[in-house]
């Protein structure tokens, strides 16, 4: 073991100084290489002048630095630099990109947002495009599949033919772009941008020549955006932000307006064109030309050189291999230029402006017009248009209706959803392009509503009250009421200062549903006096949805010029529609009655989407707000759908009524359907409204002279309001395809005996009214029961001076038991409450006369032959005459009053009504074949006034039928004036 030990330890030692020896020698060969490079380079210097700058200067000399450069030291030396500069590069690189991470970071979107750009609206479909609403910049942004290929083959080949293989930017255009920016000394400057940088570059909002910060980060986003998007996604991008012209950004608003089609239509040539263009986009559009644009007056466009780059973008696609040489050449023969349209004005095509312009007005108020200006949103609005065109239709069938008939040359009307709040229809005037008064958006202008006020009155005194329903009674009487002294009965236009209704009568009790369903206004002035004018202005506000949605103005105010200004407080005359308050907002509020009592916000506006095709905001149903109790809100409806109580003449089953072109103006019932129907004149009858609700639709129109200071020609407004109104709604309801949806009675409500309305109250108003009615659940009125005797016309208990014909017994409430009335009778307490003394007939006096009537022929006592051969064959004739006692004949509020009936053999064979007949009347009488021989006739003629006091006359006559007559048989042979009516 000890000699292997030994052995090792030898053999080290033997290498130890092969090791000494080994370092000496390269420490050596280091040192004698140091000191013939300093040799080396001693003799280099000691060839070279002593003076420093003439060393320099022969140092600097060609044949110096070529062999420098070329020996071993100059190869290291640039080795050395180009490492520096990579180094430098790199860290300056990646300081850069840390000064623009928060920018590269924060550019995520490329939809062109910042450009600003159209705003599209469409219909409730979204297909429908209505108007595209835009100032500078006109923007439509479509998908990817929804642009023509050749379009975005034109646009890569001439823009960017690398753009599919490169990484957002290319290193040798960037180069190239500025070695020929410093050789023109930046004359003609060469771009060097990609199609990515484009859309960083656009988006960005930057303008040429860019700074080169702006480049820095224009190249920094553009690998982001080539990181974090597809190429079809950019070039989708670029195609939706590209200049095309005039105001055009995008290929489908330059489609559009250059070649009325769409992106995806787009031809070849076509699109060889529009590629062309965003390189210089004024001198390449031809909406730079006044050949094409109106609006410009200066020709800026270079139709030749327009030419020429599309037909180099069409060799570009056939060398890059998009298309043959064959589709080149043909589309180079195409004069392309003929397919473009002059450019139209945005409002030349907007489809229906003045719902369009409320839409905008709703996005204006929601949003501002700071955020609207960022654009290039899609709003698909609430618009139908089936039902749009039938608001177009019934307005312009109605136009001249409403010119001859009552001298009103405008028309309105909007409807609504009811349950939604959504506006379905909207028409502001007859024709937006008229140059008069077609921007005058009618339907938002402040008009009179006249009695379409009445429903808000009603509601609001019911809401509030706790003795108030549809059988609670009002005095419609001549007295003086706040603001109508009453000291001058006289008719207003001779100067008398009472309150009339429109018919200028005065019926007496009524109840609140005759007297809202009859348009009565002194009920009216009394209900909103009682029930305070500034809480019906609040309950009108609520109920429609908008502050201070119901206003008054001072006396010859301006509707269409005055505004905020000439506000004063309202009166009693409020109470009748002498206030101010907008079509559309008040369609809103007779809605909620619809939506028993919750209103819901009006809303033009379904859904608004932006550039990058995700919703901005998407509308859905509100809860609502409950403004007036579901139990006043179902009794107004009941109240104004009832054709019984109706001051609308004509007639009506409980299924349906009769049609307008049959002159029935009553329309409550369409097919099972209830409909609540309120009429609306403005003061002086310059112009009218008529408003119809179900719990489907409610529409309201309005017709007018233009400058709403000028009376109508017409006897009843409703003969131009009604033909829109009931038009619109019975069609609208027929295209629902459904079985009718009514109103549900709440089950609280209460239905108790009350005042029965006999009296009659208005032109087609029935009587007698119900004898249960409705009250809300929070009644407490007490209303007496029990038998009595009434006069039928003064509604009163009759007295002794009651004529027979008028008194009627009746089971139930008196008027005055049901009374709400504290402005009657004149003389109660000061506190207001309403008296419970009985009210008793005030029409009949025991000193009246009654009218006399008599028989002309035959007179009495004589004994006259009549014969069936008298007057050619028509029979004997039968005349008779009436006078007035103190009361008039014609006329009366109940019925039978003021007719003429003539009995023969105790059977009625005529009765005339007094309103429309001359008098004396003639009757013939044809003796029945069954008469051979002298047969005796007893006649007997009835008059009953307007009071019903009445008075009989008899006679008797002798006839014979001969048996030689050709006559018409005895059923056709009566004549004279028609039947009552």
């Amino acid at each position: 073991m000890a000699s292997k030990g030994s052995s090792r330890g030898r053999h080290r030692k033997g290498r130890q100084p092969a090791s000494i020896q080994l370092n000496r020698s390269l420490t050596s060969r280091h040192k004698e290489k140091k000191a013939a490079s300093r040799a080396k380079k001693a003799e280099y210097l000691a060839s070279l002048p002593k003076d420093r700058w003439k060393r320099l200067a022969v140092r600097l000399g060609p044949r110096h630095l070529v062999e420098y450069w070329f020996s071993r030291d100059g190869a290291i030396m640039a080795l050395k630099i180009i490492g520096i500069f990579i180094f430098v590069c790199f860290f300056v690189v990646i300081g850069l990109f840390a000064y623009f991470r928060k920018d590269i970071l924060a550019f995520k979107s490329i939809d062109g947002a910042n450009l600003g750009g159209s705003i599209s609206y469409y219909d409730r479909t979204g297909t429908v495009l209505l108007w595209q609403d835009y100032n500078s910049v006109k923007r439509i942004p479509v998908s990817f599949n929804q642009i023509s290929p050749y379009m975005k083959e034109a646009t890569v080949a001439i823009e960017d033919k690398n753009f599919y293989h490169e990484s957002g930017f290319d290193f040798l255009a960037i180069l190239r772009s500025a070695v020929h920016d410093v050789i023109h000394h930046g004359q003609g400057l060469e771009g060097a941008s990609t199609i990515t940088e484009q859309v960083v570059k656009l988006n960005k909002g930057w303008k040429d020549p860019l700074t080169l910060t702006e480049k820095v980060e224009e190249i920094g986003l553009a690998i982001e955006l080539s990181r974090e998007y597809s190429k079809a996604q950019i070039l989708n991008a670029y195609l939706n932000i590209a200049p095309y012209g005039n105001v055009d950004y995008g290929v489908q608003a330059a489609a559009q307006d250059y070649f009325h089609t769409t992106a995806a239509k787009l031809t070849l040539a076509q699109s060889a064109m529009l590629a062309s263009i965003p390189q210089a986009p004024t001198a390449y559009s031809p909406f730079s030309s006044p050949t094409y644009n109106s609006a410009v007056s200066a020709n800026y466009f270079a139709a030749n050189l327009l030419t020429e780059r599309a037909h180099y973008v069409l060799q570009l696609m056939a060398q890059q291999h998009y298309i043959t040489e064959a589709q080149a050449q043909a589309a180079m023969k195409v004069n392309v230029l003929a397919e473009v349209h002059p450019l139209q004005s945005q409002y030349n095509v907007i489809k229906y402006p003045y719902f369009d312009l409320a839409a905008k007005q709703q996005l204006l108020n929601t949003y501002g017009q700071k955020l609207m200006s960022h654009g290039t949103w899609k709003v698909i609005t609430t618009l139908s248009v089936p039902l749009q065109n039938l608001a177009q239709n019934v307005v312009a069938s109605n136009a001249n209706n409403a010119l001859y008939v009552g001298g009103a040359d405008e028309e309105a009307l909007v409807a609504e959803q009811t349950q939604t709040g959504q506006v379905v229809a909207y028409v502001g005037g007859e024709n937006f392009n008229n140059p008069i008064d077609g921007q005058i958006n009618y339907a938002a202008l402040n008009i009179n509503p006249g009695s379409t006020i009445k429903p808000y009155v009603y509601s609001t005194f019911i809401n509030n009250s706790h003795d108030a329903g549809a059988g609670s009674v009002i005095y419609d009487v001549q007295q003086p009421l706040p603001g109508y002294p009453c000291t001058n009965k006289a008719l207003p236009q001779y100067g008398g200062n009472c309150l009339w209704d429109y018919d200028f009568r005065y019926p007496g009790p009524e109840t609140l549903r005759y007297a809202l369903a009859g348009s009565r206004n002194v009920p009216a002035v009394k209900i909103g006096l009682m029930a305070g004018i500034s809480n019906v202005q609040k309950t009108a506000s609520a109920m429609m949805g908008f502050p201070n949605a119901y206003v008054c103005y001072a006396p010859n105010t301006n509707p269409i010029t005055d505004g905020p200004a000439q506000q004063v407080p309202c009166y009693g005359s409020a109470a009748i529609g002498n206030g101010y308050l907008q079509l559309d907002h008040t369609v809103n509020g007779l809605a909620t009655l619809g939506r028993m009592g919750v209103e819901v916000p009006q809303t033009y506006i379904l859904e608004i989407i932006g550039a990058s095709g995700n919703p901005i905001y998407q509308w859905h149903q509100p809860k609502g707000t409950q403004v007036i109790r579901k139990d006043t809100a179902y009794i107004l409806n009941n109240m104004l759908s009832d054709p019984r109580a109706t001051y609308l003449p004509g007639s009506c089953t409980a299924y349906t009524c009769t049609q307008l072109s049959q002159g029935g103006y009553k329309w409550q019932r369409y097919n099972g359907w209830d409909i609540a129907v309120k009429t609306g004149t403005q003061n002086s009858d310059m112009s009218g409204l008529m408003a119809g609700w179900t719990t489907q639709y409610t529409v309201v129109s309005w017709a007018g002279y233009h400058t709403i200071n000028k009376p109508l020609k017409l006897g009843t407004m409703e003969a131009i309001t009604e033909p829109m109104t009931r038009g619109w709604l019975q069609s609208a309801l027929d295209m629902l395809h459904t079985k009718p949806i009514n109103w549900v009675q709440p089950k609280d409500i209460k239905v108790i005996p009350a005042y029965v309305q006999r009296v009659h109250v208005g032109l087609g108003s029935e009587e007698p009214g119900p004898v249960d009615e409705l009250f809300p659940s929070w009644y407490t009125g007490k209303g007496a029961t029990g038998t009595r005797v009434i006069d039928k016309v003064s509604g009163g208990l009759a007295t002794a001076c009651t004529p027979p014909d008028a008194r009627e017994t009746v089971t139930g409430g008196t008027a005055a038991s049901f009374s709400v009335d504290k402005f009657w009778p004149i003389n109660q307490s000061k506190n207001g409450s309403s008296s419970s003394a009985p009210v008793y007939d005030n029409v009949h006096k025991c000193s009246d006369q009654p009218p006399s009537v008599s028989f002309i022929n035959p007179t009495a006592g004589s004994n006259t032959i009549c014969s069936n051969t008298d007057n050619n064959g028509k029979g004997c004739s039968i005349v008779i005459n009436a006078t007035a006692g103190t009361h008039p004949l014609a006329g009366g509020n109940v019925p039978g009053a003021g007719t003429l009936s003539l009995s023969i053999n105790g059977s009625v064979v005529q009765t005339w009504n007094l309103s429309n007949t001359q008098l004396p009347v003639v009757y013939y009488y044809l003796p029945p074949p069954s008469d051979t021989s002298p047969t005796t006739v007893n006649l007997s003629a009835t008059v009953t006034d307007s009071v019903l006091y009445q008075n009989t006359a008899t006679a008797q006559l002798s006839a014979q039928y001969s048996g030689n007559n050709s006559s018409p048989s005895p059923s056709s042979t009566t004549s004279g004036p028609p039947p009552p009516s």
